[in-house]
């Protein structure tokens, strides 16, 4: 069976192959028959890749299921830190997840574990969380065996939890291997014809949008006592301060990314999305610009899943919504109603979700800095993806006068949007 690397070089030799016959308003028999046998020989290729993720998939699942017992179980991302801290070798299970972040790193093509480093395979999402503290017997009840946590590993699970984007519907994908495509294929149109008219070949359209991965590094630092503790607490606050920081990236580079120097383009700057203006210096949300919003994704054919459709802002303008009712009549409906779960609103009789990730300093006209946004849409056309683990660099040094560890963690991710007219935002709502 070929590498998936190598598969993912022979689809887009193929790619390329076919884009200037893509360009041509039709074909003759000879170009027909290449493009012909290329679609084959793609729709041969992406069978063998699927058959390839699905082998490595289940690869991992069963390494983590022979080694959960014994091994997984006793894995601490706390004292892989304070190993490194103390500038000393990786041992046990520790030694081993690095060791297997090196391999999952070469088959990825991404850049190799730092030397010092420590490598957090994506094999840790299969594996429960079973810990214990130092010198205490997890299979003794009242030695240990009461403090066992029946969840997944936070590695990756605790990212995909402290996100609000995949609770809304946003496809969130890990343990990607190589480019993957959010919208591919072609444009297709019909037309009535007349029984002896002839047909020309549509000109098609190729890789709309792809996520890649995108080196993401996080940064903070730790106390050394915290490092040096062996509780459960210690290690949750840990791993939590780490992921806490990678999610809020990601949602950043989600909702805004600028799309330039290595960011992932955001929602709010893809092309095609629908737009609703509110005014010239922007303009105080009102029942207007939310109705218009959900008209402009409805208009497009694009609200086809109810249960993935939602709005989505910050905090200041669910302040502003809440006290705008829908008449001015002292008492009436706020805009911003309660919603079905704690901290989720409800719009339109929509779900309304709410995080800082949402931009509250953009600007418009004379508004400068102050305009929040407001995004509707259909969120399964929203997509997350994630390479690999996470590769962490321990710096006992930079920060040793405040008793403190620098730590630098790097992963890979990328986000995009399948379909844009599947999302509005009105740029310039004002809450003030």
């Amino acid at each position: 069976m070929a590498t998936i690397i190598e598969l993912r070089n022979r689809r887009k030799a193929l790619i390329d192959l076919m884009k200037p016959l893509a360009e041509k308003s039709s074909l003759n028999n000879n170009e027909r028959i290449q493009w012909e046998k290329s679609k084959k020989e793609i729709a041969d290729i992406d069978r063998e890749y699927t058959y390839a993720l699905e082998d490595l998939e289940v690869k991992r699942f069963m390494a983590a299921g022979r080694q959960n017992d014994r091994d997984l179980s006793r894995y601490s991302l706390r004292r892989a830190i304070e190993l490194r801290m103390q500038r000393k070798k990786l041992d046990g299970v520790e030694l081993e997840m690095h060791q297997e972040a090196e391999k999952e790193n070469r088959e990825l093509g991404l850049k190799p574990v730092n030397p010092m480093g420590i490598g957090v395979p994506s094999l840790l999402r299969y594996a429960p969380l079973k810990r214990a503290s130092t010198g205490q017997n997890i299979g003794t009840a009242a030695d240990g065996g009461n403090l066992k946590q029946e969840e997944p590993v936070l590695f990756i699970e605790g990212l995909r939890n402290a996100l609000v984007l995949p609770r809304m519907g946003a496809r969130y994908m890990t343990g990607l291997v190589g480019d993957f495509p959010i919208s591919i294929g072609g444009t297709f149109a019909s037309t009535w014809m007349a029984e002896d008219a002839e047909a020309s070949t549509i000109k098609m359209t190729f890789g709309k949008k792809t996520l890649t991965p995108k080196r993401l590094q996080t940064q903070g630092a730790l106390s050394k006592r915290l490092i040096l503790q062996s509780s459960l607490d210690a290690e949750a606050l840990i791993e939590g301060e780490i992921l806490d920081a990678i999610a809020q990236a990601i949602q950043i580079a989600a909702i805004n990314g600028s799309g330039a120097d290595s960011q992932p383009t955001g929602l709010l700057q893809t092309e095609g999305i629908g737009s609703v203006a509110g005014g010239t210096n922007g303009a105080a949300p009102d029942v207007d610009h939310l109705i218009a919003l959900e008209t402009a994704v409805a208009a497009d054919n694009a609200l086809l899943k109810p249960e993935y459709q939602s709005f989505l802002t910050n905090p200041l303008v669910r302040g502003k919504l809440r006290k705008t009712f829908f008449n001015d009549t002292y008492g009436g409906r706020p805009l911003w109603d309660r919603g079905p779960l704690a901290g989720v609103g409800e719009v339109l009789s929509y779900p309304a979700w709410v995080t800082n990730a949402v931009p509250s300093d953009l600007t418009k006209g004379s508004a400068s800095g102050v305009c929040s946004a407001i995004i509707f849409g259909q969120w399964d056309q929203m997509f997350i993806g994630q390479w690999g683990g996470f590769e962490v660099i321990i710096d006992p040094y930079s920060l040793s006068d405040l008793a403190e560890v620098k730590i630098t963690v790097i992963s890979h991710a990328d986000t995009g949007v399948g379909h844009p007219e599947s999302f509005a935002a009105m740029v310039d709502a004002l809450t003030d």
